[in-house]
């Protein structure tokens, strides 16, 4: 076999795995080093009515709306047996470190989970077609959220344990009409 073959074998195979799974060895600092780069627009494959199944034991309903006014917004309804148990209300900013999604849960009756000031933050660390790959603040939890097929909704949660990456799908859906 030629050098340049084996090169561009070497090439097409590191390509294929490094978007297939997340790229788990981000460090805070380059992840605050690449997020000069992101932007709000590379998320616009979020938009639009999202329905299926939570942790594969209840239902979901999300709504993103497109990038207007420097942000992005998204509301999330929880429900089994026919009752809401929990709503979120999500928005994608930008940050002096870059696009960030900030995160409030509350129950019915609109009580909130959080204190009024605080929210669940995650920086926005890499994207790709129809991907975009999030970090929490303390750097133990990654949310893979992806559109594939146009219309298949994927959200995985991946948690550091044990210096090992543990992977859970949470949100697998359809995009269906508003």
């Amino acid at each position: 076999m030629n050098i340049r073959y084996i090169t561009t074998l070497l090439f097409f195979t590191l390509g294929f795995f490094s978007f297939s799974q997340p790229a788990l060895s981000q460090t805070a600092s380059a992840s605050q080093e690449s997020s000069l780069e992101l932007s709000l627009a590379d998320l616009d494959f979020l938009r639009g009515k999202w329905v299926g199944t939570f942790l594969n034991d209840r239902e979901y309903e999300k709504y993103w709306t497109g990038l207007s006014g420097n942000t992005i917004m998204g509301m999330l309804r929880f429900i089994r047996d026919d009752d809401t148990m929990l709503f979120e209300i999500l928005a994608i900013e930008e940050s002096d470190t870059g696009p960030v999604l900030r995160v409030k849960h509350f129950t019915p009756g609109l009580i909130g989970r959080q204190e009024r000031e605080n929210s669940d933050l995650y920086r926005l660390i890499e994207t790709g077609p129809n991907r975009a790959l999030f970090e929490s603040e303390d750097g133990n939890t990654l949310l893979d959220m992806r559109v594939q097929d146009g219309d298949k909704h994927l959200v995985r949660r991946g948690r550091l344990e044990d210096g090992e990456w543990n992977w859970a799908d949470l949100f697998v859906g359809n995009r269906t009409e508003l």
